[in-house]
């Protein structure tokens, strides 16, 4: 008895010395090939059952694939057959969970176009977004709260490098030029919008070696520098908080440079490196999780290997995800789950030239002082999620349960992704006791939602997806 009570003891002063470090072990990854006929510029993305989807460019027969997880299995297609190269793929899924795809298409060397493949349920439809220059550089794919798409992309004439935007207005394509400069090349667009749906971009200035972003402010594009300390700015990964405040990940130049990380605080930028082990920091990915703290997919150039930063709320923890000497990590695309924020990373494994996938699964499930997914950590008070799907053409509702020890105060609200309030389903005293509370989706349009419970000093939330 006295040696298992100091083996524990051991075990925890081992925890603790760990957790100090910010390198202790988050998860354990699970890794498989999806395609090992090729896997260049992916992009990733999770539908409403967390399964993963990928958008990829096939190194050997040059086509636009797509592959998504069925629960058992990966379903791999051909998007586009053409003998040309269809590079620098972005996906985003709609509220059906139907794919939308923007990529490059290659002519020849000196003429290249932007072009948007979309599932209609049935089959794919494609279409040109702009041939104008050597263009489709980059692109950088996201939908509005209509289904719309919005793409950042490039445009290298050999004058000088342009940023453009294109946006899906219902009927046409509008296209406009974010910045140019002569004599400048311009490198690694992401895009993401605001409750408004207004565009905001961040991107590398390669010739100057300087981050920079660019934000739709419902008239004009404001433009600024990020970061101009060194040669930096390279892969950057764009991400709005529920402020709409902007977080970007990048990496420095090609030859050596740290995984740095600049959010914007509302008056100004602040900017940390999360990792400086070695040459790191390209091809970073970027999304919230618990508490919107931010997890980052990115690659080791110097050891070759994908690895993964989390904030833990005072320190970044860094590990490993795959260290295969095939030489990986080279177009990482990374998503977090809905459910439970477990990070999904798509990437080439560059000696076969094959499609991997990684998957976090948390050693120890995430916790924070206020609140988890699902319930609430203090015994008496818990809220849950029953049925968070509501598919309106069959008169779903969303059912949620909320047990009270006591009679009290209860607030139960609903926010979309952006941090704009949607409904409030309770905000007064309710007795002790079990609960049912249903939400029909009412005016609110298709899309992924987030449900806020707070009684007393207990917090919780949970997720509802809304298909009309």
């Amino acid at each position: 008895m006295k040696m298992n009570i100091k083996i524990i003891i051991l075990v925890v002063i081992a925890i603790l010395a760990n957790a100090g470090t910010g390198f202790s072990q988050t998860f354990n990854w699970i890794i498989e090939t999806v395609d090992s006929d090729g896997g260049g510029s992916t992009s990733i993305k999770i539908d409403s059952n967390d399964y993963p989807h990928i958008s990829y460019y096939d190194n050997t027969s040059f086509n636009l694939k797509y592959a998504k997880w069925n629960g058992s299995s990966w379903n791999k297609e051909v998007v586009t057959s053409i003998e040309a190269y269809s590079y620098f793929t972005s996906l985003a899924l709609d509220a059906y969970d139907y794919a939308h795809i923007s990529y490059q298409y290659t002519i020849n060397a000196d003429a290249r176009e932007l072009r948007y493949a979309k599932w209609n349920g049935a089959s794919w439809n494609t279409e040109i977004v702009d041939s104008t220059g050597n263009g489709g550089w980059d692109s950088s794919l996201v939908l509005d709260s209509h289904g719309y798409p919005h793409i950042s992309y490039l445009v290298h004439p050999i004058s000088a490098s342009q940023l453009k935007y294109a946006r899906w207005n219902g009927i046409s394509w509008n296209i406009e030029i974010v910045d140019s400069f002569a004599g400048v090349e311009i490198n690694h667009t992401t895009i993401a919008l605001d409750s408004n749906d207004y565009p905001h971009i961040s991107y590398w200035d390669k010739t100057n070696g300087n981050l920079k972003y660019a934000r739709w402010n419902g008239s004009s594009w404001d433009i600024e520098v990020v970061d101009s300390a060194g040669n930096v700015g390279i892969n950057p990964s764009l991400a709005l908080d529920s402020n709409h405040f902007p977080h970007i990940s990048y990496g420095g130049n090609y030859t050596s440079g740290n995984l740095k990380y600049a959010k914007w605080n509302g008056s100004s930028w602040n900017i940390e490196v999360a990792d400086s082990a070695d040459d790191v920091g390209q091809y970073s990915s970027l999304a919230f999780g618990y508490d919107e703290y931010p997890g980052i997919a990115y690659r080791d150039r110097t050891n070759r290997n994908v690895k993964f930063a989390i904030w833990k709320g005072a320190f970044w923890e860094v590990e490993t995800v795959d260290s295969s000497p095939q030489n990986v990590g080279q177009c990482t695309s990374m998503v977090l789950g809905n459910s439970d924020y477990s990070p999904h990373i798509s990437y080439l494994e560059s000696t076969t030239g094959s499609l991997k996938y990684a998957k976090g699964v948390y050693i120890i499930p995430p916790t924070t002082p206020t609140m988890t997914p699902t319930q609430t950590p203090d015994l008496g008070y818990s809220f849950q999620v029953i049925h968070g799907l509501i598919r309106s053409s069959r008169g779903e509702s969303a059912k949620m349960l909320v047990e009270l020890p006591c009679a009290g105060y209860v607030c139960l609200r609903i926010y979309d992704i952006t941090g704009r309030k949607i409904a409030t389903l309770l905000d007064g005293s309710l007795s002790a006791g079990s609960h049912e509370i249903l939400w029909n989706g009412g005016d609110a349009g298709s899309g992924t939602y987030l449900v806020y419970f707070e009684a007393k000093d207990h917090q919780a939330r949970g997720k509802l997806v809304l298909v009309k």
